[in-house]
This record gives structure tokens, sequence and C-alpha cells, in this order.
């Protein structure tokens, strides 16, 4: 027995790291597109993909479980900064940082263990499909490094979880505004965006 099929409009996440190309995939699919691909929950473009497996790259060779290499060369330099030395504690949580950039669905603890005021509970909530994932990478680090919780959640500078949005990413406004102008070759998938936008969007 298989899945159902989830409809394009249906995986728009406006926390998404590639929204502005969903948004894009979704008005060739009003213009009358057949062949419409949005990146839902988990799912990001191989660009920023390639991104976050250097990041894990560099966190191997910091665990010293790899060597470095000079295509990573950045991505060691802010490891090693603020990860500082490693020890016991500080190896656990790097290790299971590692497993989360590769597995959007790695988890390490039950939810009924929950602990939001954890690095741990950090790590499990660290989305790699989020606008904010490097910045809250970098939350991450210095929060292992330091050995302690150092930033709060949601909002500018902070570490954000799915379901925020990019407060600087105004492209979304800038489709919502130019929808009416568009000769929609599918008028449901027109109206469905448009609500979708007016619900994140309003006025």
């Amino acid at each position: 027995m298989t899945g159902m099929m989830v409809a394009p409009i249906d995986k728009l996440e406006f926390c998404h790291c590639d929204l502005n190309r969903n948004l894009n995939e979704l008005v060739r699919g009003i213009e009358g597109a057949q062949e419409v691909t949005v990146l839902g929950c988990s799912d990001v473009s191989p660009e920023h993909k390639d991104r976050q497996e250097r990041y894990a790259r560099a966190l191997e060779a910091w665990l010293g479980s790899s060597s470095s290499e000079s295509d990573i060369a950045n991505h060691l330099q802010t490891v090693y900064s603020v990860l500082g030395e490693y020890d016991g504690r500080k190896n656990e949580l790097v290790d299971h940082l590692i497993k989360r950039l590769r597995d959007n669905r790695y988890e390490f603890y039950a939810a009924e263990d929950e602990d939001f005021e954890t690095t741990d509970s950090r790590i499990q909530h660290l989305e790699i499909c989020c606008f904010n994932w490097e910045q809250n990478l970098i939350i991450l680090l210095d929060e292992i490094g330091k050995g302690r919780r150092t930033y709060g959640w949601h909002g500018i500078g902070l570490f954000c979880a799915c379901g925020d949005k990019d407060p600087n990413n105004n492209y979304p406004k800038m489709v919502k505004a130019m929808l009416d102008s568009i000769e929609a070759k599918d008028e449901l998938l027109l109206a469905q965006l448009k609500q979708k936008l007016e619900e994140v969007y309003p006025g």
C-alpha cells in the first residue's frame, strides 16, 4: 500500500530555507507547469545540503574521526574557534549534532524526556530546512563550547525553529503583490497560494 501523494501547496513552509525557490515553483504551477517540486520539511536544495555536509565533516575533523581537507577550511576555523578543547560531554553532543545535520529525523531522546533548557534539546530541534539553520548551528556550537545555554528561543539573533519566519525576507510579500497580474492556468492553486500568503502576511 503506497502513501497518499502530498500536493505541492501543502508542503509550503514559510520557515523553510528554500522558501523563495518554493514560491517560484508554485507560481510556475499557477502558470501551467506540470512538474512542480516544492521542498517540504526535512528536504533542502543540493546547495544547502552541501553546506550542511561541510559542517558535519568539520565537526568530524574536530572529533578526530576524519582528516581535515582544504574545502572545509573555513568551517574548520569556525568549529575550532567556537568549540575550543574537546572533552567527553562535548564529544557526545557533537556526535549527536553530526547525525542531526545529516538526518533531520534523527532523535536521541524520547519526547516525554523533553527539556527545552538543555543543549540536547537544541540539537534535537535543529531543523536543517530552517531559514536560520546556519545561525542556529553557530548558537549550538557556542553553547556546546561553553557548556551552558546562552541564547533564547524564537527571534532575531536567537535560536529559531519550525514555524518561525525570516523577518528580513520580503520576497513572499512581493509574490503576494504580483499574483493578481499572473495569467493563471490553475485557478485553484492560485487561490490556495493567495490564502496561505494572506494568513502569514496579512494586509
